[in-house]
């Protein structure tokens, strides 16, 4: 998502239910410098890193996984 984009609480509420939830708005690219309220861009932060750290584990697994499927 484009850093120039600013979300309040009450937009982030928004996308993050028509997204899916907030692991779908991380993959989507919602960002903590998106976000307005300061406490809450701080625990996203922290998302970020832990989601930064976890997709190529996940992606990792879903090769494998597909490898199995197609076996």
């Amino acid at each position: 998502m484009d850093p120039s984009i600013r979300l309040s609480l009450h937009r982030l509420a928004e996308k993050v239910g028509w997204e899916g939830g907030i692991m779908a708005a991380l993959d989507y690219g919602i960002r903590s410098d998106n976000i307005d309220d300061e406490e809450v861009a701080r625990l996203w932060a922290d998302l970020e890193a832990l989601h930064d750290r976890m997709e190529p584990l996940m992606d990792q697994i879903d090769r494998r996984l597909s490898r199995a499927r197609a076996a």
